[in-house]
């Protein structure tokens, strides 16, 4: 054995000086990695669990049936109604082909309370529309039978909507992995009827005749020619026609049909970086039976609208209409979370929340000892609603239907609904 000189063991020390954090680091850092249980961690899931911190969208979900809470009759105006969305204080549709124009609707009576026509466009087959903070988009891609080769959205800036001199620009796209455009009709894997816009991108989910999956493809969403390209496929077994976003929450609602139009929602969140598919999965079947589902649209994330075409075949015929589902129960967990704090959350009934239906009002109750101070109401989103101070016992607020958090000083925020 040689003999260890004095400057030798120096180096040792300084060696392992230098790797001795290092393993510890990596040790700790792979101790964490593996205490971070991942499961299922929706209580609301057949296979929650409990210890689960990372959920890894395995949540598996009890056959449920959605009851539908309204349905109205539609003008005869919109038998092809074919989209839905919520923009300007309305419900805005359109129909599928050869009609340029948009139609706002109210959602209790469903009739026609504005029409805009689309300047200087052709409707070959729109069949969805949605929307960024600065524009509108319609989807003019339907392909029943695989062979368009001239598949666009239209582009509409908002604040030009209601202007003489609308800016309507278009976004022109083929598929990356579609090579035969043989005609095939309802047969075809590449007839899309349903899209959402993001901040950074436009997503289709197609509607394959073939397989009854949907497959997810991006597309830039500026003015050009573009290619779209497949992200990934999710077997929903049946037709998709429609997809509603509420961002803030990371929930994506798609609807469609079977084969023999029966309708469903197929509700995928808990979603990370748009990886739409990798998030919980649940699909819903609807009590309205024999509809041609189209459009589908929520002003926040809970009350979804859904549109149907007219549809006839002997002896079924059904007519266009506007159906409402509340989804409140089964998300609300999700979209309000309950929260660990150390702030009191009127532990004494200082205020309480009364409601007259019949004018969107909520009444706050308050006791004395909290007047004088500030409050604040928020939408799901954190938008301010109303803010001031408490002056007297009774506080009347008028706002839409919704959901919203009331904070006041020195509390705890507390949900509260509108109807």
């Amino acid at each position: 054995m040689k003999n260890v000189t004095l400057s030798s063991f120096k180096s040792i020390q300084t060696m392992l000086q230098f790797i001795f954090p290092l393993l510890v680091g990596t040790l700790l850092s792979n101790a964490f990695v593996v205490g971070q249980i991942s499961g299922c961690t929706d209580v609301q899931a057949t296979n929650f669990n409990p210890d689960a911190i990372e959920n890894d969208g395995s949540c598996l979900y009890p056959t449920t049936t959605l009851i539908v809470t309204s349905s109205v009759l539609l003008s005869d105006t919109l038998s092809e109604t074919s989209g839905l969305i919520h923009w300007n204080d309305a419900i805005w549709t359109h129909n599928d082909n050869a009609d340029e124009q948009l139609y706002a609707i109210h959602s209790t009576t469903g009739q026609i309370q504005q029409r805009i026509n689309i300047p200087s466009v052709v409707n070959t087959d729109w069949e969805e529309i949605s929307q960024d903070s600065l524009y509108l988009y319609i989807g003019d891609f339907g392909n029943n039978a695989g062979n368009r080769t001239d598949l666009k959205i239209l582009r509409i800036q908002k604040s030009s909507f209601f202007d003489e001199a609308m800016q309507v620009d278009t976004i022109h796209f083929s598929y990356a992995d579609q090579t035969d455009f043989t005609p095939s009709s309802n047969t075809t894997n590449f007839d899309c009827e349903a899209f959402i816009v993001t901040e950074n991108q436009i997503y289709l989910f197609t509607k394959r005749w073939g397989d009854k999956k949907t497959f997810c493809y991006a597309v830039d969403k500026t003015p050009g020619t573009h290619s779209a390209s497949l992200i990934d496929s999710l077997n929903v077994q049946g037709l998709v026609t429609g997809a509603s976003y509420y961002a803030s929450k990371k929930m994506l609602v798609l609807l469609g049909y079977s084969t023999t139009l029966q309708p469903f929602l197929y509700a995928l969140y808990a979603i990370e970086n748009e990886d739409f598919f990798n998030g919980n999965k649940r699909k819903f079947a609807t009590n309205i039976g024999y509809h041609q589902t189209e459009g589908i649209s929520t002003h926040d994330g809970l009350h979804y609208f859904i549109s149907n075409e007219y549809f006839s075949t002997n002896p079924i015929t059904t007519y266009q209409r506007l159906h409402q589902f509340d989804l409140t129960n089964y998300f609300s967990d999700y979209y309000f979370p309950p929260t660990a704090s150390i702030a009191p959350t009127n532990p004494s009934g200082l205020f309480h929340f009364s409601e007259n239906p019949a004018n969107h009002q909520m009444i706050i109750t308050c006791s004395p000892e909290v007047i004088g101070r500030n409050y604040e109401v928020t939408d799901v989103e954190g938008k301010q609603i109303r803010t001031g101070k408490i002056a007297y016992e009774e506080l009347v607020l008028e706002i839409p239907s919704g959901f919203y958090f009331f904070r006041l000083e020195g509390f705890n925020p507390e949900k509260f609904q509108v109807n």
